[in-house]
């Protein structure tokens, strides 16, 4: 036996070495890591590579193990390089490695990087060792490889990426190996970021967002002209239209074939992997791309081609395709040209700039041969700056944060912007300005990183290029040479510092000219001046950063002839830096320091340079003229209006005028309001400055949006567990962050805000609550907007507002992510819209606030099923009613047509948008095709069916709402640990305004019938419609359904409060209305009081009575309905503080809430 026991002791001693052997070769991934075998001056497994491949530049080396040596491999450069020995790795994803190895250097400069391991797929390197280190020094990193990755490429190097550096490196004992994970205390750190790093949910939307953006910008300028202009003959359009496609043909028959194979070869890459894992998994630790988001989402879309059509991206039609977004930008701007000039500077004039902008050499040398982006970021600059120019405020910052987030250079033009004074003519909107910029920012960001993010993205970039003169033919290539490191010194400043004064004075310098002339064309003449000099002198430039000096020249040429001057030299030195780079690129021929061509036009640049600024001095003496673009508006100047159309005019007056009007308005209406029943029901009163939000409006709004936020955020987190449908809503949120399928009969639009609530803020109730307790804060500010454009009465609107801001229903819908204030924050936005379309003159009337009431009615149809059809069908029918009675009255040949046309663009925005907010359904994989839409309401009518005859203890009759019979308890519990408190949240109203709104609701109808005001008419049919088909709907109701038609009584109640202000005690009507708002008082003050309510309510009766009695008494001199106001303000606040702690989840002594439930028997269960 003992010799078999030693023959299985054996083998189990070879079999125990094997697997050793296997597990040791298996941790050590590195070949050749200890560089003992070699031949000549390169070790084995290794290849080599550098940026500057030129003869005499590096020298690669190797020694073989000697005596106590270790096997060595070496990297000397004489002239500045990034040089590095070369391996790939085969990894497991996932997975964390340690890459460790030892260094020692001799003379490495102490400005750049120095020797160092480095992975060539990202920015992921150990410290570097720099300067003379004669004994070895031991270095490492961390990574962790990302989903699916399988390959790493490690560098030894010497010098980075736009970090050249000299001197002579050595490396040895390099070893990679799989780890657990870095120790607590590790450095060099690198892991892929969790979950991606943008919102996935949200790309989709964001394109669609950047997409229309663009579209609409396009079409408003290429539209034909509202206020009419000639755009030429039919011969002179079609001669346009061939010589665009004829240099369009030309340019994508030529483009396959030329290019700057690195960049292209980029973007292809990119392309492929946004289609591959979509914007929130792009950017990544160990990836490089030095691009911000916006054009990222166009490679999206070419990525997809790509899979599509299964292209092969080393092909021609890959590389054609590319570059068909810069193409078709140049196609576009020279359209955009043509409409512009054309209506204001004749046929000869406009073909000599179009034909001057679409033949331009460097034009077409960029974006066909180079396959370059600057057309696409400069057109969306130009289109930007022009709508800013027309008093466009919103949609210019729009237009310019795209154009923010395609290239980093359009940040430098934001500061000259910003001082356009149209910005700041009026109160709101450098408000309006700052918020819709930072939220296209956002909604465009989002989708590949967090807001955040994108700032450490652009400090990135910028530090990428850490040279004197990236190729760029400028001042400080002739004073720094090219590629120079900008951290070198001059004298006692180093280059970057330089560049640093160089740029402070020349901003200075704009600040100047814009103090002595301000009007529209100086900012476009600054416009080329400021990119220019930003390219002359700052480092870190590109030699295609010239490209929005050409665009931004062109307006100016008809009526400043001698400027064509400086786009012919600029022409030239422009096409001859790009030319003389891409063929040095190609040839890999790195520049020298000083080289002569580039120093010669560099010097030519200077002196267009030093003639531009001298010009810019020169225009600030001259007479103001307008910019000949049709559409421009004029600021502060005497313009011709000679030559403007006379629609045009009179806009630009009015808009001029308007802030002025607004001043010298009366701050106080006249005492005496007598109805007047002549004006017809269907005409609607335009251009009033009391429709106008004047600085009062906003100072009083800002005020109410503030109590408003606090009474919604404040101890949002209470309770802190899920409430009633957050059960369900909140669950449904989440399954869009983790990609799993569920079926809800809502639409997804409520539960997509509450999953981005979660994706932003956490899966705690202080997360995911914060979208829904900004929507609700913001119906308040839309509620005293509505009130001012539906009203025109400044009391009505503060009353609306302070209404929805104090009214507990609203507030605990605010503070819990349930999904009834969505669809009525966006019904109430409708309706804003819709009064601010027929409030603005015929002739003032834009499509576009047609669009955007489209997008509120198809988000509020997309948050909640059913009822919000019902929000569509009243905006839709006053719309078209109105349209088609004024076509009518101004005898339009087609008045049907044309007054329906309004509600159709309305629809088809909305059906658009509302189809939008399901492509998340795509995105994530759970529909595929055209048909899951209706089989999706297939699936709903069957639910509906299914849920017919479930009951609920806190559901309600449908005619008890408007009465606050039976409230919901959403939430209800002992507080733990303390008996003789409770936590609540009870979704009940605040009475007063309930019962005052139906109140309110029985004046307005009878005003409406009584005058034919609008206004009445639009609320009771608001009212009406969503609170009478719940009369036929056999489901479980409850009374938070009553919500929309709440909004419309509590407009109602701002409208009959704000004219019992003002009513004299002559007019029997108000007289009346005041006694119908005075009844609610008398429930509501006997609920908590008994008996003391009954004599509070008579003091108050009896003051109204006597101010209508003795109204001819001095005493009484005043209109009685401020009695009536009085009561409602005082009562209605008190309301607000009693009830708050059962609306807000707050502990509250068992006895004080019993105390706070008044009606526990008879109709009502407040229990």
């Amino acid at each position: 036996m003992r010799p078999l026991k030693r023959w299985f002791g054996a083998a189990a001693l070879v079999w125990v070495g094997l697997f050793v052997s296997v597990d040791l070769a298996t941790a050590q991934l590195v070949k050749n890591g200890d560089f003992s075998q070699g031949s000549g001056g390169t070790p084995a497994e290794w290849r080599i590579d550098r940026w500057d491949t030129n003869a005499g530049v590096t020298e690669f080396l190797w020694k073989g193990p000697e005596g106590s040596e270790p096997g060595q491999a070496g990297i000397k450069s004489t002239k500045p390089n990034d040089a590095r020995f070369v391996q790939d790795l085969h990894v497991k994803e996932e997975t964390w490695y340690r890459i460790a190895g030892k260094i020692r250097t001799e003379n490495v400069g102490q400005a750049s990087i120095g020797a160092y391991l480095s992975l060539m797929e990202g920015f992921q390197n150990s410290q570097d060792i720099k300067g003379s280190e004669k004994e070895w020094q031991q270095v490492e990193l961390w990574v962790k490889t990302e989903k699916w990755q399988d390959r790493l490429t490690l560098a030894l190097r010497m010098g980075g990426y736009s970090s050249l550096n000299t001197g002579e490196a050595w490396f040895s004992d390099i070893t990679v190996e799989p780890v657990s994970g870095p120790p607590p205390n590790a450095k060099n750190v690198f892991q892929p970021a969790s979950g991606g790093g943008g919102f996935a949910p949200l790309s989709l939307w964001a394109l669609i967002l950047l997409l229309s953006l663009m579209t609409a910008a396009l079409w408003y300028y290429l539209r034909p002209p509202p206020g009419g202009g000639d755009r030429g003959t039919t011969s002179e359009k079609l001669g346009l239209f061939l010589l665009i496609f004829t240099l369009l043909g030309i340019k994508m028959a030529v483009a396959p074939h030329f290019g700057y194979q690195t960049d292209l070869g980029t973007y292809k890459a990119w392309a492929l992997r946004l289609a591959d894992r979509g914007p929130a998994e792009f950017y990544a630790p160990n990836y490089f791309c030095d691009y911000p988001p916006g054009y990222l989402y166009i490679l999206w879309l070419l990525g997809s081609i790509y899979q599509g059509m299964k292209l092969d991206t080393s092909g021609a039609l890959s590389t054609l395709i590319i570059k068909m977004p810069g193409l078709i930008a140049d196609l576009l701007s020279t359209g955009l040209l043509y409409a512009l000039l054309r209506p204001r500077v004749g046929r000869n004039a406009t073909w000599l700039v179009v034909l001057a902008y679409a033949l331009n050499p460097a034009v077409i040398f960029n974006s066909a041969i180079w396959g370059q982006t600057d057309s696409l970021f400069t057109l969306e600059l130009f289109l930007g700056t022009l709508l800013l120019f027309e008093g466009r405020i919103a949609f210019g910052w729009a237009i310019l944060m795209v154009a923010a987030i395609t290239k980093p250079q359009a940040l430098i033009f934001l500061p000259l912007l910003a001082s356009w004074q149209l910005n700041w003519d009026r109160p709101e909107r450098p408000i309006i300005a700052a918020a819709t910029g930072l939220t296209v920012a956002t909604l465009l960001t989002l989708p590949f990183v967090e807001p955040l993010g994108l700032f450490e993205h652009y400090n990135k970039g910028a530090a990428y290029y850490a040279e004197t003169s990236v190729n760029a033919f400028n001042l400080m290539a002739i004073i720094g040479g090219f590629r120079q490191s900008d951290s070198a010194m001059l004298g006692p400043l180093s280059y970057k510092v330089w560049a640093t004064v160089f740029i402070v004075m020349f901003f200075g310098y704009l600040a100047y000219l814009i103090y002595r002339r301000r009007d529209a064309e100086m900012y476009m003449y600054l416009m080329f001046l400021l990119p220019l000099g930003f390219f002359m002198l700052s480092t870190r430039m590109h030699e295609r950063y010239l490209f929005p000096c050409l665009l931004f020249l062109t307006p100016l040429l008809p009526r400043r002839k001698h400027l064509w001057a400086f786009y012919g030299v600029l022409t030239v030195t422009y096409y001859l830096n790009l030319w003389y780079i891409l063929r040095a690129l190609n040839s890999e021929t790195f520049l020298a320091a000083y080289e002569p061509f580039g120093i010669a036009v560099s010097i030519v640049n200077c002196a267009l340079f030093v003639a531009a600024m001298a010009e810019g001095f020169r225009m600030t003496t001259l007479a103001p003229a307008p910019l000949p673009l049709a559409g421009a508006v004029p600021v502060d100047d005497e313009w011709e209006e000679a030559a403007v159309p006379a629609a045009r005019v009179v806009t630009v007056q009015a808009r001029s005028a308007a802030p002025k009007a607004r001043d010298k308005a009366p701050t106080k209406a006249p005492e005496k309001a007598k109805p007047v029943a002549t004006r017809p029901l269907w005409e609607i009163e335009a251009g009033a400055p009391r429709y106008h939000i004047t600085r009062r409006d906003l100072a009083f709004a800002l005020v109410l949006v503030i109590i408003a936020g606090g009474l919604r955020f404040w101890h949002l987190e209470q309770p802190n567990e899920l409430v009633f449908d957050e059960v369900y809503f909140v669950e449904q949120g989440k399954n869009y962050l983790r990609g799993k399928e569920f079926m809800d009969p809502h639409p997804p639009f409520a539960k997509l805000a509450i999953g981005a609530s979660v994706a932003l803020f956490g899966g705690e109730a202080s997360g995911y609550r914060i979208f829904n307790a900004v929507c609700g804060t913001l119906l308040v500010g839309v509620a005293y907007r509505s009130g001012r454009k539906l009203l025109g009465d400044g009391i009505a609107a503060f009353v609306t507002a302070a209404a929805v801001a104090f009214d507990g229903l609203f507030i605990v819908d605010s503070r819990i992510a349930v999904i009834d204030i969505w669809y009525v924050t966006f019904g109430a936005i409708a309706y804003l819209l819709l009064f601010q379309y027929l409030r603005t003159p015929p002739v003032d009337r834009r499509p576009g606030i047609l669009v955007f009431i489209g997008i509120a009615l198809g988000l509020n149809l997309a948050s909640k099923l059913f009822i919000p059809a019902f929000t569509w069908m009243t905006v839709v029918f006053f719309l078209a009613a109105l349209s088609v009675h004024a076509e009518r009255l101004h005898r339009s040949p087609q008045p049907w047509a044309r007054g329906l046309a309004p509600a159709a663009l309305v629809t088809c925005a909305a059906t658009a948008m509302y189809l939008a907010v399901y492509l998340p359904h795509y995105w994530l994989g759970w529909w595929h095709s055209i048909w899951d839409i209706p089989k999706y309401f297939k699936d709903v009518v069957g639910y509906e069916a299914a849920v017919a005859d479930a009951t609920h203890p806190y559901s309600s009759k449908w005619y008890t709402w408007p009465f606050l019979l039976r409230p919901v308890w959403y939430h209800f519990k002992d507080v733990p640990d303390d008996p003789t408190h409770v936590i609540g949240v009870w979704g009940g109203g605040n009475p007063l305004l309930w019962w005052g709104g139906f109140a309110a609701i029985l004046v307005a109808f009878a005003r409406g019938i009584r005058e034919r005001h609008l206004p009445s008419v639009f609320l009771c049919t608001a009212f009406i419609l969503h609170y009478i088909v719940w009369s036929w709907i056999g489901r479980t109701l409850f009374q938070y359904h009553y919500l929309p038609s709440l909004y419309a009584s509590l407009l109602a109640l701002g409208m009959t409060l704000g004219m019992l202000w003002r009513a004299p005690a002559e007019e029997g009507f108000w007289v009346g209305a005041g006694v119908a708002l005075l009844v609610p008082i008398l429930p509501t003050l006997m609920g908590p009081f008994p008996r003391a309510g009954i004599l509070l309510w008579a003091a108050i009766a009896g003051a109204y009575g006597a101010a209508v009695v003795y109204r001819r008494f001095p005493a009484f001199a005043w209109p009685p309905g401020r009695v009536v106001v009085v009561a409602y303000g005082v009562v209605g606040v008190a309301l607000l503080f009693y009830f708050y702690p059962l609306w807000s989840g707050m502990p509250i002594a068992r006895d004080l809430y019993s105390a706070r439930m008044w009606f526990q028997n008879g109709p009502a269960r407040w229990i």
